[in-house]
Parts: structure tokens; C-alpha cells; sequence
């Protein structure tokens, strides 16, 4: 009943769902938790969250997490903005304290849905955070919502950050570059700044920097890479061959 209730999205049954949560079967509660999340109202929102805690915000435990962040996702989409972005505000809160990076990457991309224009922002505070991954998986949900301004302000990050940092926003605009038309955008901003990476002694920021110049067509982003070829460490003249090879 509980699955066809889940199938059939009977909204009716949120009242009598709510209930059953509190049923000592954990089959018949991961399938309450998954009908709620389905059928759900924001009235439902403080017992998914409630069941997320108990699970310390993990994902893939007895679905509680999930449940509860497919239900903010549904309050959003029926137009309860202010709730949802409380509710993944409060979500992402949460998992960081317990150290729960994807249930935290998930809270970031409802957030970054509920209000685009501050994508950049969640974006910069990420940057700040320990976890290479949180800070790449932010990176890539702001793709979506990424604009001249806040590739632009990224770019002019890249001087204030550490080399860590560095390479994760060189090599998420790398990837951004591979789309023609954010491609465009993005390298008359960074050839200037990619070139002056090129000098670095790390091996991988000069390697990320000389894959974004080799997506470009301006003729003093191929003359750098072609300077490296003299250089004489055999790895330089090896990146700058690659970087060539892919112009």
C-alpha cells in the first residue's frame, strides 16, 4: 500500500505516513520515508529532517537523508522558497558538523537552485573548505549558473589562494572551456593569467594552465607554450608538447 501510496503521489496520505514513522520495521520504514518524500508537504518537513539526523545525515542508510533532501527539492519546486532554502541551509549546517560531504554537496546544489544569483558566493565559501572534493563538486554546480562575472572573479582568486585551490579552479575552467560557447567567454580572461601560471614550479598548475592555453586560438597563448619548448626540464617541454598537439 505504502509504494502505491509513493507511485500514485496520494497526498492525502502524508497525515497517516507521518504516523508510521515511528514503526520499529525498518523495511516498512524506509518505504514511509520514500513515500514522504514523494507525497510530502512542508508540514513533513521536520520529520524527514528528524530521520535524517538519527542516520548522522548519511546517505545510503535506511534512505532518511535522501528522503529528506528529495523533499526540499519538491517543496521548491511548488514554490515554498523560503522553506526549502531554510531547510537546505539548515541541512548543510548540519552535515558539516557531522562530516558528511555529499549529503553537505547536495544541500549546496538546492541552495545554488533556490537563488542562482548567489552561486558565486557558495561558491567562495566552498573554496575555503579543507575537502578537495566538497570544493570541486561545488565547482561543478555552479557550471549551471556560471557567468562572465563570476568566472572573472574566480580568475582573479587564483592569486589569492592556495596552490590546492588553484588547481581545482584551473581545472574546473579547463572543463568549462571544452563548451564552445562558455569557452568564449572564459579565455579572453584567463589566457593573460594562464600565461604567467605557465612559470610556476609546480608541475600541475603549469600543466592545467597550458591545457586551458592549448584550447585557445590567440597567437601569444601558442607563443608561450612554444617558448616552453626550449625549456630545460624534459616534463616543461613534455606538458608543452602535449598542450601544443591539442591546439
Amino acid at each position: 500500500i505504502i509504494s502505491a501510496i509513493a507511485k500514485l503521489q496520494v497526498s492525502e496520505a502524508e497525515s497517516i505516513l507521518r504516523q508510521s514513522l515511528n514503526t520499529n520495521n525498518p523495511d516498512k520504514r524506509k518505504n514511509v520515508l520514500y513515500a514522504l518524500s514523494r507525497v510530502g508537504s512542508k508540514a513533513s518537513l521536520k520529520d524527514l529532517s528528524t530521520a535524517a539526523e538519527k542516520d548522522n545525515y548519511t546517505m545510503g542508510k535506511d534512505g532518511a537523508c535522501e528522503a529528506y533532501i528529495s523533499l526540499i527539492k519538491r517543496i521548491m519546486s511548488e514554490g515554498y522558497i523560503k522553506d526549502a532554502e531554510k531547510a537546505a541551509n539548515d541541512l548543510m549546517k548540519k552535515a558539516q558538523k557531522a562530516g558528511k560531504t555529499q549529503t553537505r554537496e547536495a544541500a549546496l546544489q538546492i541552495l545554488m537552485s533556490v537563488n542562482p544569483a548567489g552561486a558565486l558566493g557558495l561558491v567562495q565559501n566552498a573554496l575555503k573548505d579543507n575537502s578537495r572534493h566538497y570544493r570541486y563538486a561545488a565547482l561543478l554546480s555552479a557550471s549551471d549558473y556560471a557567468d562572465q562575472n563570476m568566472y572573472n572573479e574566480l580568475i582573479k582568486s587564483l592569486k589569492k589562494v592556495n596552490t590546492d585551490v588553484q588547481l581545482d579552479i584551473l581545472n574546473w575552467l579547463g572543463s568549462e572551456c571544452d563548451m564552445p560557447d562558455k569557452r568564449k567567454i572564459i579565455t579572453p580572461l584567463i589566457t593573460a593569467t594562464s600565461i604567467e601560471l605557465l612559470m610556476e614550479k609546480n608541475r600541475d598548475i603549469k600543466k592545467s594552465a597550458a591545457n586551458i592555453l592549448s584550447k585557445t586560438d590567440e597567437l601569444k597563448a601558442i607563443e608561450a607554450l612554444a617558448y616552453l619548448l626550449n625549456d630545460a626540464d624534459p616534463n616543461t617541454v613534455k606538458i608543452a608538447q602535449n598542450a601544443l598537439s591539442s591546439t
